[in-house]
């Protein structure tokens, strides 16, 4: 579909998946899979990213959510965070930034996912922060005009999940916060295509919803 040479058993691997598709006609959408699947894998073997263990990530990033909810409590007191502070200065200058996941400009510096761990993990994490620390923000969205002023969704996406994305980081490769950042901030494009958020839908109903495709 994208003119893309693969291999052969890359093609057989993922028709696998699909009891009912003949890899040598498969339908438009599920060919629209196939393409995300070979460029997910052509990405993976590209570069030498830590591979994530993602049934312990909950409890991994709930390890970290102690130090979360001191710098959620009282931002002052801790380091200063970078994303914190490029969140406050939109608030302050009134840009009505989308947040959207990704990477912006190099100028602008930002990311929307916590590097390799992708969209992936960035659900995780943003899961275990709203389930741990939910009256927390609550109170923070209150008092602190960084967290209300884009509301507490964002400040989950923009700033707390990213937070954890550097001191998951820290602990995979063991350094220090500011290398942590940019080891995040450059794989983050990689991260998005590779760890993607999980298609729930099932193999079988894409196929049969691609009936009428031509």
């Amino acid at each position: 579909m994208c003119g893309t040479y693969v291999p052969l058993s890359l093609l057989l691997d993922f028709a696998s998946s699909f009891p009912s598709v003949d890899p040598f006609a498969m339908r438009i959408q599920v060919q629209s899979r196939f393409c995300s699947h070979h460029r997910r894998h052509a990405a993976a073997s590209s570069a030498d990213y830590p591979s994530i263990e993602w049934l312990d990530l909950p409890s991994r990033v709930r390890a970290h959510l102690p130090s979360i909810r001191a710098f959620l409590n009282d931002p002052d007191s801790a380091e200063p965070s970078y994303y914190r502070n490029v969140l406050a200065k939109d608030i302050v200058t009134g840009r009505n930034r989308t947040l959207i996941q990704g990477i912006m400009s190099e100028a602008g510096a930002r990311v929307r996912v916590p590097g390799y761990y992708g969209p992936r993990g960035a659900r995780v994490m943003q899961e275990e922060i709203l389930d741990v620390l939910s009256g927390e923000l609550r109170e923070a969205a209150v008092r602190d005009v960084v967290v209300g002023g884009r509301g507490v969704s964002a400040y989950v996406t923009s700033v707390l999940v990213l937070e954890v994305g550097i001191l998951l980081v820290m602990d995979d490769l063991g350094l220090g916060k500011e290398d942590a950042r940019g080891v995040m901030e450059k794989s983050a494009a990689w991260g998005t295509l590779v760890n993607e958020e999980l298609d729930e839908e099932a193999p079988e109903a894409a196929e049969e919803s691609d009936e009428y495709d031509w």
